[in-house]
């Protein structure tokens, strides 16, 4: 029982923590290309990173709530709830990986340095 409860738990910290991780740009990266390169080819590569992650997260999602699902009849007997109990964080970290990485995407494309808008004011 102390096993299965333990693993119930540790999916959920260990995804929440790699969502926060993209969240706060702990993910990892390659810091030496970015360096290396123009202003224009950073923030192109930051762009594609972003999704590039925003896809890991997609398929976290899809395939969590595929495997909550094929096992959300599944009771584990010492706790007698769904084995899909033990999955589900996984998707919800991709969902969240998503929207934190849209969310830095658009932050990107957002600072654009060209922006004759943002230089006026």
């Amino acid at each position: 029982m102390v096993r299965i409860c333990s693993i119930i738990v540790d999916a959920l910290l260990h995804n929440a923590t790699a969502a926060v991780g993209v969240s706060e740009n702990f993910h990892l990266g390659l810091k030496i290309l970015l360096d290396s390169v123009s202003a224009e080819a950073r923030r192109r590569l930051k762009i594609l990173n972003n999704f590039l992650i925003m896809l890991f997260g997609a398929a976290m999602l899809f395939n969590g709530s595929q495997l909550a699902r094929f096992t959300a009849d599944h009771i584990i007997p010492t706790l007698e709830i769904s084995r899909a109990s033990a999955y589900w964080p996984f998707a919800a970290s991709g969902l969240l990986i998503i929207i934190f990485a849209l969310e830095r995407m658009m932050t990107i494309i957002a600072d654009d340095p060209n922006d004759q808008l943002a230089k006026d004011t």
